[in-house]
Protein backbone atom coordinates (compact mmCIF):
# COMPACT_ATOMS: atom_id res chain seq x y z
CA UNK A 1 0.00 0.00 0.00
CA UNK A 2 1.12 3.59 -0.29
CA UNK A 3 2.03 5.30 2.46
CA UNK A 4 2.68 9.01 1.03
CA UNK A 5 1.37 10.65 -1.97
CA UNK A 6 3.30 9.31 -5.15
CA UNK A 7 3.77 11.19 -8.78
CA UNK A 8 4.77 8.50 -11.00
CA UNK A 9 5.50 8.73 -14.62
CA UNK A 10 5.15 5.07 -15.98
CA UNK A 11 7.49 3.80 -18.49
CA UNK A 12 5.98 3.77 -21.76
CA UNK A 13 4.76 7.47 -21.30
CA UNK A 14 6.21 10.99 -22.18
CA UNK A 15 7.84 12.62 -19.24
CA UNK A 16 5.36 15.46 -18.80
CA UNK A 17 7.39 17.35 -15.88
CA UNK A 18 8.41 20.69 -17.68
CA UNK A 19 4.47 21.01 -18.32
CA UNK A 20 4.20 20.62 -14.69
CA UNK A 21 2.01 17.88 -14.20
CA UNK A 22 2.43 13.66 -13.73
CA UNK A 23 1.02 11.06 -15.33
CA UNK A 24 -0.43 9.26 -11.68
CA UNK A 25 -0.47 10.39 -8.64
CA UNK A 26 -1.68 8.01 -5.50
CA UNK A 27 -3.11 8.88 -2.28
CA UNK A 28 -2.51 6.42 0.69
CA UNK A 29 -5.35 4.25 1.55
CA UNK A 30 -7.73 5.55 4.26
CA UNK A 31 -7.38 8.67 3.09
CA UNK A 32 -10.05 11.34 2.83
CA UNK A 33 -10.88 12.56 0.03
CA UNK A 34 -12.01 16.11 -0.73
CA UNK A 35 -13.42 17.37 -4.15
CA UNK A 36 -13.76 21.33 -4.37
CA UNK A 37 -15.77 22.65 -7.50
CA UNK A 38 -14.14 25.19 -10.01
CA UNK A 39 -12.86 28.32 -8.57
CA UNK A 40 -13.04 31.13 -10.55
CA UNK A 41 -12.03 35.00 -10.03
CA UNK A 42 -14.97 35.98 -7.89
CA UNK A 43 -15.40 37.80 -4.70
CA UNK A 44 -17.88 36.20 -1.67
CA UNK A 45 -20.70 38.34 -3.78
CA UNK A 46 -20.41 36.23 -7.01
CA UNK A 47 -18.58 39.17 -9.06
CA UNK A 48 -15.78 39.37 -10.95
CA UNK A 49 -13.06 40.95 -9.03
CA UNK A 50 -11.27 42.72 -12.36
CA UNK A 51 -11.56 41.79 -16.08
CA UNK A 52 -7.78 40.85 -16.47
CA UNK A 53 -6.70 37.48 -16.13
CA UNK A 54 -3.60 37.89 -13.28
CA UNK A 55 -6.60 39.55 -10.96
CA UNK A 56 -8.78 36.81 -11.53
CA UNK A 57 -6.40 33.94 -11.20
CA UNK A 58 -5.08 35.27 -8.18
CA UNK A 59 -8.75 35.38 -6.56
CA UNK A 60 -9.16 31.55 -7.79
CA UNK A 61 -6.15 30.31 -6.03
CA UNK A 62 -7.04 32.68 -2.94
CA UNK A 63 -10.76 30.76 -3.29
CA UNK A 64 -9.48 27.47 -3.58
CA UNK A 65 -7.12 28.38 -0.50
CA UNK A 66 -9.94 29.42 1.54
CA UNK A 67 -12.23 26.32 0.53
CA UNK A 68 -8.99 23.98 1.75
CA UNK A 69 -8.56 25.76 5.21
CA UNK A 70 -12.50 25.26 5.54
CA UNK A 71 -12.13 21.63 5.80
CA UNK A 72 -9.15 21.74 7.33
CA UNK A 73 -6.45 20.73 4.56
CA UNK A 74 -3.31 23.12 2.70
CA UNK A 75 -2.00 23.69 -0.43
CA UNK A 76 0.67 20.58 0.48
CA UNK A 77 -2.60 17.86 0.49
CA UNK A 78 -3.50 18.90 -2.95
CA UNK A 79 -2.56 16.49 -5.78
CA UNK A 80 -4.06 17.67 -8.76
CA UNK A 81 -5.90 20.80 -10.21
CA UNK A 82 -6.85 21.44 -13.59
CA UNK A 83 -7.05 25.23 -14.28
CA UNK A 84 -9.40 26.66 -17.08
CA UNK A 85 -7.73 29.44 -19.22
CA UNK A 86 -10.20 31.27 -21.87
CA UNK A 87 -8.00 32.37 -25.14
CA UNK A 88 -5.10 30.51 -23.44
CA UNK A 89 -1.53 31.84 -24.33
CA UNK A 90 1.93 32.29 -23.38
CA UNK A 91 1.72 34.76 -20.77
CA UNK A 92 -1.28 33.41 -19.20
CA UNK A 93 1.20 29.74 -18.65
CA UNK A 94 3.69 32.26 -17.35
CA UNK A 95 1.09 33.64 -14.83
CA UNK A 96 -0.49 30.31 -14.13
CA UNK A 97 2.91 28.38 -13.73
CA UNK A 98 3.94 31.51 -11.45
CA UNK A 99 1.14 31.40 -9.07
CA UNK A 100 1.10 27.66 -8.64
CA UNK A 101 4.55 27.58 -7.50
CA UNK A 102 3.66 30.84 -5.73
CA UNK A 103 0.88 29.36 -3.89
CA UNK A 104 0.90 25.49 -4.33
CA UNK A 105 4.48 23.97 -4.67
CA UNK A 106 5.03 20.73 -5.52
CA UNK A 107 1.13 20.74 -7.07
CA UNK A 108 0.88 19.16 -10.68
CA UNK A 109 -1.32 21.65 -12.57
CA UNK A 110 -2.91 20.44 -15.98
CA UNK A 111 -4.00 23.29 -17.97
CA UNK A 112 -6.88 23.21 -20.51
CA UNK A 113 -7.81 26.54 -23.14
CA UNK A 114 -10.55 26.88 -24.59
CA UNK A 115 -12.81 27.02 -21.88
CA UNK A 116 -15.45 29.30 -19.95
CA UNK A 117 -17.77 32.48 -21.01
CA UNK A 118 -17.92 35.53 -22.28
CA UNK A 119 -15.78 37.88 -19.44
CA UNK A 120 -14.24 34.81 -17.95
CA UNK A 121 -10.77 34.49 -17.95
CA UNK A 122 -9.76 31.88 -15.92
Amino acid sequence: MVQQIQHLNPAGFFDPSHYGFTHVVTVPANTTLIYIAGQLGMDERGNLVAADFAAQLKQAFANLRAALAAVGATPEDVVKITVLSVDHDAEKQQLISAARNDRFLNLHCRIVAGAGSAGWSL
